[in-house]
C-alpha cells in the first residue's frame, strides 16, 4: 500500500524531466528525508501565506530547498528572488513558476533548448554539466520562452542524487558570441540568470579570451 510519505517523495522527485530532454542526464530516483520534506512543507506554506501563491511547483521548490541546504529562510528567499527576476520578463504576466506540463506546452520551449543548452554529459566527478551557449541573443518576444527552458533544463540537469546535493559544472559557452548587436534585454536576462539558486562547484567561460 503507497504511503502518504511515498506518494510525496514521488511528487517531489525531479527525475521525470531527464526522459523529456532525450537522456541529457542520467535519471535516478531521489529519496528526500523527514527533514528535507519538513524544510519543503515549511516554504511552501510560507510562500502561499506570506507571498499569496496560489501554486508551488513541486520539482522548483524540492530544488531550491536542497540547494540551499535545507535552510527554510534561505530557500523562500531563493524562490522569491527567482519570481522577482523571473517577472520581470516578456509581458509581465508569467510571475509563478508554472507546472511541468505548462511550460512543456509553450509551442517554442524545445527549439529554445536545443538552440540554447548544450547537452554534454558530466564533469570528472560525476556531476552534471549545464552548458548555456550564447551565441545568438534572445527576443523579447522569446523571454517568456527563455524562462520556461531554463526552468525545465535546471531541473533536469539536477535530476541525480549527486548533482543536486553536490552541485553541478556550470558552463558559459562565449565561442560564437563575437560583437554581437545588443537589443537592450541583456541585463534583465543576466538578472534572470544570477538569480537561479545554483550551487556550482566549478564555472567555466568557453571560448572566452581571459
Amino acid at each position: 500500500m503507497t504511503t502518504t510519505e511515498e506518494k510525496e517523495n514521488d511528487s517531489l522527485n525531479l527525475s521525470s524531466l531527464a526522459s523529456a530532454l532525450e537522456s541529457t542526464v542520467k535519471a535516478e530516483d531521489i529519496n528526500y528525508s523527514d527533514e528535507e520534506l519538513e524544510t519543503m512543507r515549511e516554504v511552501k506554506r510560507l510562500l502561499e501565506e506570506e507571498d499569496g501563491l496560489s501554486y508551488v511547483n513541486p520539482r522548483f521548490l524540492a530544488y531550491t530547498v536542497i540547494v540551499c541546504k535545507n535552510r527554510v529562510q534561505d530557500s523562500v528567499d531563493k524562490y522569491r528572488k527567482f519570481l522577482k527576476a523571473m517577472s520581470a520578463c516578456g509581458d509581465g504576466s508569467l510571475t509563478n513558476v508554472e507546472t511541468d506540463d505548462e511550460m512543456w506546452n509553450d509551442p517554442h520551449v524545445v527549439s529554445f533548448l536545443r538552440k540554447y543548452y548544450v547537452p554534454c554529459g558530466v564533469d570528472f566527478e560525476g556531476r552534471q554539466i549545464l552548458w548555456i551557449y550564447g551565441g545568438e541573443p534572445i527576443t523579447e518576444e522569446m523571454e517568456l520562452t527563455c524562462v520556461r527552458a531554463g526552468i525545465l533544463y535546471t531541473a533536469a540537469v539536477h535530476a541525480d542524487n549527486k548533482s543536486l546535493r553536490e552541485g553541478i559544472t556550470f558552463v558559459i559557452d562565449t565561442s560564437k558570441q563575437g560583437s554581437k548587436e545588443k537589443i537592450g534585454n541583456e541585463s534583465k536576462l543576466q538578472k534572470l540568470n544570477q538569480s537561479y539558486p545554483l550551487r556550482p562547484q566549478a564555472i567555466y567561460l568557453a571560448g572566452s579570451s581571459y
